[in-house]
Order: structure tokens, then C-alpha cells, then sequence
């Protein structure tokens, strides 16, 4: 397990050309799949590049096969996200009856497939199954049964 705090800043590189694509600025999230659906990385400007083209995402350093998987955001999601209006980290997080759990202070997901696993609030730590949705003020998670 890794987390989004440790993932921010490693250098994304080339193993066709060993050099810097960028760094990770953030994520892009799917929450209806709890999972990482594109990294957003600044190189001259805040770029995505997919999880599927990720071929590794190390302790030093983030592998894809070339610069090329780097590209623009083609929908309004994806400029959100590469805006950094979806960025989890900070946001308060409510249950869809209201009631808040603290803020997101980072979120833990597995470094192969890109599975979010918990968020990490000020209140504790809270499984991402109950993610329901990420807006420009808060993360909604159902409610604990």
C-alpha cells in the first residue's frame, strides 16, 4: 500500500528514454470503482496520463514506456481533475445523511492496480467502499451500517 501524500511529487519517467515525463501532482478518481483512473502530472503544464499506461509505480519513481502516454484532458472531468477541483486530499468528508467524518488528509490505494483502499480523515480512517462521490467542496461516503 502507498498513499496519495507518498505518491505526490515522484518523478514519472520514460523506460524508453530514462528521462523525466513529469512529477505526480494528483489523482484522478473514479468513486464509482474506487480506484485511480489517471495520474495528473506537471510537465509544461498539468497533463494525465492513464493508469493503464502506467507500467510501474515504485517507492522512487513512476515507469511508463514513453512521454507520449502524456496527454490533454479531452472532457470536463478530466479538466476538473487535471484543475485539481477533484483532489481529495483536504476536503471534508460527509455521509450521504450529512453528518461529516473530519477532512481527507490522504488516501491509501495499492501501488499495482491503483484500488483505493481507505480514506484517511483527521477522525479516522474510512473504506473507500463507501465512497459515493467527489465534488469541488467535499467527499460523500455512505453511511457506516
Amino acid at each position: 500500500m502507498t498513499s496519495f501524500r507518498e505518491g505526490a511529487g515522484r518523478t514519472v519517467m520514460s523506460r524508453t528514454t530514462a528521462e523525466s515525463v513529469g512529477q505526480v501532482q494528483h489523482f484522478a478518481v473514479s468513486p464509482d470503482e474506487q480506484r485511480i483512473t489517471a495520474v495528473v502530472i506537471d510537465a509544461k503544464h498539468n497533463l494525465l496520463v492513464e493508469w493503464s499506461a502506467i507500467e510501474s509505480f515504485g517507492a522512487d519513481a513512476v515507469v511508463v514506456e514513453s512521454a507520449s502516454v502524456a496527454r490533454e484532458p479531452v472532457n470536463e472531468a478530466e479538466k476538473r481533475a487535471v484543475a485539481g477541483d477533484l483532489d481529495m486530499i483536504g476536503k471534508v468528508v460527509l455521509s450521504d445523511l450529512g453528518n461529516s467524518s473530519g477532512a481527507t488528509h490522504d488516501v491509501e490505494f495499492d501501488a499495482q492496480s491503483g484500488r483505493l483502499s481507505a480514506l484517511m480523515t483527521n477522525q479516522g480512517r474510512i473504506d473507500t467502499a463507501r465512497l459515493i462521490g467527489i465534488g469541488d467542496y467535499a467527499v460523500v461516503v455512505r453511511t457506516d451500517p
